[in-house]
């Protein structure tokens, strides 16, 4: 997806904001539904172009939660139209500005830095299952050490803490 096609799918979507405020349904409803799910579509395949998308549409609950019908309809509108003023903010930076640059990693794009899926079948085809076995290995010894290293701190800490406990019920006796 080019950068322009995907500020036109944005502009398709801010075409319609007007039927979706004060749905009855909120979050849940059928129209507002799709809308949301285009725009999340939208966002995840121009990201996976390297660029990088300011819109909290993904974490933002509409309304979702609030038992109160006027607090909930209040919090999805007021969700909406912070969504889609970000979304205008978006194309008007592309009308003033043109597209935004990609993201870039030591000189990669994020799309050509490997997953972590890749390279285990790289390991594997490459350099045999043995490698592979140990680079896994490493990985799991890593996360183990990581979490023998936190239990370490919380064990000290419950210790000095029931230290403490016994000093001072000690020292009241």
């Amino acid at each position: 997806m080019k950068y322009r096609d995907f500020i036109n799918e944005i502009r398709e979507l801010l075409s319609v904001e007007g039927n979706l405020y004060n749905l009855p349904n909120t979050d849940q409803d059928t129209d507002f539904r799709e809308w949301r799910n285009k725009l999340t579509s939208y966002i995840a395949l121009i990201e996976q172009e390297g660029y990088i998308v300011i819109c909290g549409v993904r974490i933002r609950s509409f309304g979702a939660g609030y038992k109160k019908d006027t607090t909930r309809l209040d919090m999805y509108n007021t969700e909406l139209r912070d969504t889609l003023n970000q979304l205008r903010v978006l194309v008007e930076s592309y009308d003033k500005y043109g597209a935004p640059k990609k993201m870039r990693l030591e000189g990669k794009d994020i799309k050509d830095i490997p997953t972590i899926s890749q390279i285990i079948f790289s390991l594997k085809a490459h350099h045999g299952f043995y490698t592979l076995i140990i680079f896994l290995f490493v990985i799991t010894s890593l996360l183990y050490i990581g979490s023998l290293l936190e239990l370490k701190y919380h064990i000290n800490e419950e210790l000095g803490t029931f230290l403490d406990w016994l000093w001072i019920f000690n020292k009241t006796e």
